[in-house]
Protein backbone atom coordinates (compact mmCIF):
# COMPACT_ATOMS: atom_id res chain seq x y z
CA UNK A 1 0.00 0.00 0.00
CA UNK A 2 1.22 3.47 -0.90
CA UNK A 3 0.08 6.46 1.13
CA UNK A 4 -0.83 9.41 -1.12
CA UNK A 5 -1.17 13.01 0.06
CA UNK A 6 -2.90 15.15 -2.57
CA UNK A 7 -2.89 18.94 -2.47
CA UNK A 8 -5.50 20.48 -4.77
CA UNK A 9 -7.70 23.54 -4.80
CA UNK A 10 -10.68 21.44 -3.76
CA UNK A 11 -12.11 17.94 -3.89
CA UNK A 12 -15.27 19.19 -2.20
CA UNK A 13 -16.25 21.84 -4.74
CA UNK A 14 -16.57 21.68 -8.51
CA UNK A 15 -17.76 25.29 -8.77
CA UNK A 16 -15.88 26.54 -11.85
CA UNK A 17 -13.40 23.80 -10.99
CA UNK A 18 -13.56 20.91 -13.43
CA UNK A 19 -10.46 19.29 -11.92
CA UNK A 20 -12.63 18.17 -9.01
CA UNK A 21 -14.39 15.59 -11.21
CA UNK A 22 -11.13 14.00 -12.30
CA UNK A 23 -9.68 14.25 -8.79
CA UNK A 24 -12.57 12.33 -7.24
CA UNK A 25 -12.19 9.58 -9.81
CA UNK A 26 -8.42 9.47 -9.29
CA UNK A 27 -8.86 9.08 -5.54
CA UNK A 28 -11.35 6.27 -5.97
CA UNK A 29 -9.14 4.51 -8.51
CA UNK A 30 -6.15 4.61 -6.16
CA UNK A 31 -8.23 3.39 -3.24
CA UNK A 32 -9.64 0.55 -5.33
CA UNK A 33 -6.07 -0.60 -5.84
CA UNK A 34 -5.48 -0.73 -2.09
CA UNK A 35 -3.75 2.61 -1.59
CA UNK A 36 -4.46 5.24 1.06
CA UNK A 37 -5.45 8.68 -0.21
CA UNK A 38 -6.15 11.97 1.54
CA UNK A 39 -6.81 15.26 -0.24
CA UNK A 40 -5.80 18.49 1.48
CA UNK A 41 -7.33 21.81 0.51
CA UNK A 42 -7.07 25.37 1.74
CA UNK A 43 -10.04 26.24 3.93
CA UNK A 44 -10.86 29.45 2.03
CA UNK A 45 -10.12 28.24 -1.49
CA UNK A 46 -11.78 30.18 -4.29
CA UNK A 47 -14.00 27.41 -5.64
CA UNK A 48 -15.48 26.29 -2.33
CA UNK A 49 -15.93 29.86 -1.11
CA UNK A 50 -18.12 30.61 -4.13
CA UNK A 51 -20.02 27.34 -3.90
CA UNK A 52 -20.88 27.94 -0.24
CA UNK A 53 -22.45 31.25 -1.18
CA UNK A 54 -25.04 29.46 -3.31
CA UNK A 55 -25.23 26.25 -1.28
CA UNK A 56 -24.30 26.64 2.42
CA UNK A 57 -24.60 22.86 2.83
CA UNK A 58 -22.14 22.04 0.08
CA UNK A 59 -19.62 20.38 2.41
CA UNK A 60 -22.28 18.20 4.00
CA UNK A 61 -23.69 17.34 0.56
CA UNK A 62 -20.26 16.30 -0.66
CA UNK A 63 -19.63 14.09 2.37
CA UNK A 64 -22.99 12.44 1.82
CA UNK A 65 -22.40 11.86 -1.90
CA UNK A 66 -18.75 10.77 -1.53
CA UNK A 67 -18.43 9.21 1.94
CA UNK A 68 -15.39 7.20 0.84
CA UNK A 69 -13.25 10.20 -0.10
CA UNK A 70 -11.09 11.53 2.72
CA UNK A 71 -10.10 15.17 2.91
CA UNK A 72 -8.74 17.70 5.36
CA UNK A 73 -8.85 21.48 5.22
CA UNK A 74 -6.02 23.72 6.30
CA UNK A 75 -5.18 27.37 6.87
CA UNK A 76 -2.03 29.04 5.62
CA UNK A 77 -1.42 30.24 9.17
CA UNK A 78 0.94 27.71 10.74
CA UNK A 79 0.91 25.64 7.56
CA UNK A 80 4.55 24.54 7.58
CA UNK A 81 4.39 22.69 10.88
CA UNK A 82 0.93 21.32 10.15
CA UNK A 83 1.87 19.92 6.75
CA UNK A 84 5.15 18.44 7.94
CA UNK A 85 3.15 16.22 10.31
CA UNK A 86 0.93 15.05 7.43
CA UNK A 87 3.83 14.48 5.05
CA UNK A 88 5.57 12.34 7.68
CA UNK A 89 2.71 9.87 7.19
CA UNK A 90 2.80 9.96 3.36
CA UNK A 91 4.86 8.11 0.78
CA UNK A 92 4.01 10.32 -2.20
CA UNK A 93 2.66 13.86 -2.44
CA UNK A 94 0.99 15.23 -5.56
CA UNK A 95 0.68 19.01 -5.61
CA UNK A 96 -1.57 20.75 -8.12
CA UNK A 97 -0.51 24.05 -9.66
CA UNK A 98 -3.59 25.82 -8.25
CA UNK A 99 -2.14 26.14 -4.75
CA UNK A 100 -0.56 29.02 -2.94
CA UNK A 101 3.09 29.28 -4.10
CA UNK A 102 4.31 28.93 -0.52
CA UNK A 103 2.47 25.60 -0.24
CA UNK A 104 4.01 24.28 -3.45
CA UNK A 105 7.50 25.40 -2.52
CA UNK A 106 7.41 24.00 1.02
CA UNK A 107 6.19 20.56 -0.04
CA UNK A 108 8.84 20.39 -2.74
CA UNK A 109 11.52 21.10 -0.15
CA UNK A 110 10.08 18.78 2.51
CA UNK A 111 11.96 15.66 1.44
CA UNK A 112 8.88 13.60 0.61
CA UNK A 113 8.60 12.15 -2.91
CA UNK A 114 6.61 14.92 -4.53
CA UNK A 115 5.15 15.38 -8.01
CA UNK A 116 3.87 18.66 -9.44
CA UNK A 117 0.59 18.36 -11.37
CA UNK A 118 0.04 21.06 -13.99
CA UNK A 119 -3.29 21.35 -15.80
CA UNK A 120 -2.71 24.82 -17.21
CA UNK A 121 -0.17 26.88 -19.15
CA UNK A 122 0.44 29.56 -16.52
CA UNK A 123 3.50 27.96 -14.96
CA UNK A 124 5.38 27.21 -18.18
CA UNK A 125 4.67 30.66 -19.62
CA UNK A 126 5.50 32.78 -16.56
CA UNK A 127 9.18 32.41 -15.75
CA UNK A 128 9.12 34.59 -12.63
CA UNK A 129 6.17 32.72 -11.17
CA UNK A 130 7.68 29.35 -12.07
CA UNK A 131 10.94 30.25 -10.37
CA UNK A 132 9.10 30.99 -7.12
CA UNK A 133 7.74 27.43 -6.89
CA UNK A 134 11.00 25.51 -6.54
CA UNK A 135 9.97 22.90 -9.10
CA UNK A 136 13.54 21.61 -9.27
CA UNK A 137 12.88 19.97 -5.89
CA UNK A 138 10.03 17.82 -7.22
CA UNK A 139 10.70 14.29 -8.40
CA UNK A 140 8.65 14.78 -11.53
CA UNK A 141 6.10 16.84 -13.43
CA UNK A 142 2.63 15.51 -14.26
CA UNK A 143 1.39 17.45 -17.28
CA UNK A 144 -2.20 17.22 -18.42
CA UNK A 145 -1.38 17.22 -22.14
CA UNK A 146 1.51 16.37 -24.47
CA UNK A 147 1.88 20.05 -25.41
CA UNK A 148 2.35 21.09 -21.77
CA UNK A 149 4.76 18.18 -21.27
CA UNK A 150 6.79 19.31 -24.27
CA UNK A 151 7.10 22.79 -22.83
CA UNK A 152 8.45 21.41 -19.56
CA UNK A 153 10.94 19.24 -21.44
CA UNK A 154 12.08 22.29 -23.39
CA UNK A 155 12.67 24.06 -20.08
CA UNK A 156 15.05 21.29 -19.02
CA UNK A 157 12.85 19.13 -16.81
CA UNK A 158 13.77 15.48 -17.35
CA UNK A 159 11.02 13.55 -15.59
CA UNK A 160 7.82 14.72 -17.23
CA UNK A 161 4.77 12.48 -17.53
CA UNK A 162 1.44 13.08 -19.25
CA UNK A 163 -1.47 12.63 -16.85
CA UNK A 164 -4.53 13.64 -18.79
CA UNK A 165 -7.84 14.29 -17.11
CA UNK A 166 -10.44 11.59 -17.70
CA UNK A 167 -14.02 10.77 -16.81
CA UNK A 168 -14.77 9.44 -13.35
CA UNK A 169 -16.41 6.16 -14.35
CA UNK A 170 -17.80 5.60 -10.86
CA UNK A 171 -20.18 8.48 -11.66
CA UNK A 172 -20.17 8.99 -15.43
CA UNK A 173 -21.29 5.69 -16.91
CA UNK A 174 -24.10 4.30 -19.08
CA UNK A 175 -27.42 3.91 -17.32
CA UNK A 176 -30.05 1.30 -18.25
CA UNK A 177 -32.78 3.83 -18.90
CA UNK A 178 -34.98 4.63 -21.83
CA UNK A 179 -33.53 7.26 -24.16
CA UNK A 180 -35.46 10.52 -24.07
CA UNK A 181 -33.01 12.95 -25.63
CA UNK A 182 -30.32 12.91 -28.30
CA UNK A 183 -27.52 15.05 -26.88
CA UNK A 184 -26.45 15.90 -23.34
CA UNK A 185 -23.64 18.41 -22.90
CA UNK A 186 -22.09 19.06 -19.48
CA UNK A 187 -19.35 21.65 -19.38
CA UNK A 188 -18.53 25.30 -19.88
CA UNK A 189 -17.39 27.39 -22.77
CA UNK A 190 -14.00 28.28 -21.26
CA UNK A 191 -14.02 32.06 -21.67
CA UNK A 192 -13.91 31.75 -25.43
CA UNK A 193 -11.18 29.16 -25.87
CA UNK A 194 -13.73 26.42 -26.55
CA UNK A 195 -16.38 28.51 -28.29
CA UNK A 196 -15.25 27.76 -31.83
CA UNK A 197 -14.98 24.03 -31.13
CA UNK A 198 -18.47 23.94 -29.64
CA UNK A 199 -19.86 25.82 -32.62
CA UNK A 200 -18.07 23.57 -35.14
CA UNK A 201 -18.40 20.12 -33.59
CA UNK A 202 -21.56 20.35 -31.46
CA UNK A 203 -23.86 23.24 -32.27
CA UNK A 204 -23.11 23.24 -36.00
CA UNK A 205 -23.70 19.52 -36.40
CA UNK A 206 -26.95 19.68 -34.46
CA UNK A 207 -28.11 22.59 -36.55
CA UNK A 208 -27.81 20.39 -39.64
CA UNK A 209 -30.08 17.79 -38.07
CA UNK A 210 -32.74 19.95 -36.43
CA UNK A 211 -34.86 22.48 -38.34
CA UNK A 212 -34.65 26.11 -37.38
CA UNK A 213 -35.01 27.71 -35.00
CA UNK A 214 -32.56 25.38 -33.24
CA UNK A 215 -32.74 26.07 -29.52
CA UNK A 216 -31.08 24.71 -26.42
CA UNK A 217 -32.58 24.48 -22.96
CA UNK A 218 -30.37 24.94 -19.89
CA UNK A 219 -31.03 22.56 -17.03
CA UNK A 220 -31.24 25.17 -14.31
CA UNK A 221 -34.34 26.92 -15.55
CA UNK A 222 -34.80 30.18 -17.34
CA UNK A 223 -35.95 30.59 -20.93
CA UNK A 224 -34.47 28.57 -23.78
CA UNK A 225 -31.55 30.33 -25.40
CA UNK A 226 -29.87 30.14 -28.75
CA UNK A 227 -26.65 28.28 -29.37
CA UNK A 228 -24.69 31.50 -29.77
CA UNK A 229 -25.97 32.72 -26.40
CA UNK A 230 -24.63 29.64 -24.65
CA UNK A 231 -21.24 29.82 -26.32
CA UNK A 232 -20.73 33.52 -25.88
CA UNK A 233 -22.25 34.42 -22.53
CA UNK A 234 -20.24 37.45 -21.31
CA UNK A 235 -19.80 36.18 -17.74
CA UNK A 236 -18.31 32.74 -17.23
CA UNK A 237 -19.55 32.67 -13.65
CA UNK A 238 -23.10 33.55 -14.67
CA UNK A 239 -23.11 30.89 -17.37
CA UNK A 240 -21.70 28.27 -15.05
CA UNK A 241 -24.14 29.03 -12.24
CA UNK A 242 -27.07 28.77 -14.64
CA UNK A 243 -25.91 25.35 -15.72
CA UNK A 244 -25.46 24.32 -12.11
CA UNK A 245 -28.72 25.70 -10.84
CA UNK A 246 -29.59 28.04 -8.03
CA UNK A 247 -28.79 25.40 -5.43
CA UNK A 248 -25.35 24.71 -6.85
CA UNK A 249 -25.44 21.23 -8.38
CA UNK A 250 -22.62 18.90 -7.40
CA UNK A 251 -21.16 16.04 -9.41
CA UNK A 252 -23.53 13.59 -7.72
CA UNK A 253 -26.48 15.29 -9.44
CA UNK A 254 -25.18 14.73 -12.96
CA UNK A 255 -26.32 11.12 -13.50
CA UNK A 256 -29.87 12.12 -12.64
CA UNK A 257 -29.60 15.11 -14.98
CA UNK A 258 -28.38 12.85 -17.76
CA UNK A 259 -31.16 10.28 -17.18
CA UNK A 260 -33.77 12.98 -17.64
CA UNK A 261 -31.94 14.68 -20.48
CA UNK A 262 -32.01 17.92 -18.54
CA UNK A 263 -28.46 19.17 -18.95
CA UNK A 264 -28.70 20.61 -22.46
CA UNK A 265 -31.36 19.61 -24.94
CA UNK A 266 -31.47 20.00 -28.68
CA UNK A 267 -35.00 20.79 -29.78
CA UNK A 268 -36.78 21.29 -33.05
Amino acid sequence: MTRFALFYQSVISDWNHGNAHFLRGLMRALQARGHSVVCYEQVDNWSLTNLLQSNPRAIEDFSSAFPDLHYERYSLSGFDRWVDDRLAEADIAIVHEWNDPSVIKHIGESGVRAFFHDTHYRVVLDEAYRSSLGLENFEGILAYSPSVAERYCALGFRKVFVLHEAADTTVFKPEPVEKNTDVVFVGNYGDGDRSDELEDFVIGLLALQYPRPHRLQLSAGGPPCTASTICRTPSRDTHHSRLRGAGGRCLSDLPAMARHGSAVRGRA
